[in-house]
């Protein structure tokens, strides 16, 4: 039996930020904010290579949920699906 990962998007009051529900959770509490790369660096693998992705400007990484902020909504639709992927 394999372990299943489920994400599922929410949106916030800010359209360019989109939420993710994860299960199973991220961290156990406590919540990691990064304004950028060299923040994540070392700290995150998650937030290090969702920055990879072109467009994104900061992540947060919650017990059970990721929150992505990204430069433009124009690439909502293309970066999301990336996000979903990573």
């Amino acid at each position: 039996m394999t372990d299943r990962i489920t994400v599922d998007l929410e949106f916030t009051p800010n359209p360019n930020s989109l939420k993710y529900i994860t299960n199973p959770p991220l961290m156990e509490k406590g919540a990691a904010n990064f304004k950028d790369l060299a923040a994540a660096k070392d700290k995150s693998p998650l937030a290090e290579k969702l920055f990879a992705l072109n467009g994104v400007t900061a992540v947060m990484v919650g017990p059970n949920f990721v929150t992505v902020t990204i430069a433009s909504f124009d690439r909502l639709t293309d970066l999301n699906d990336e996000i979903m992927a990573t």
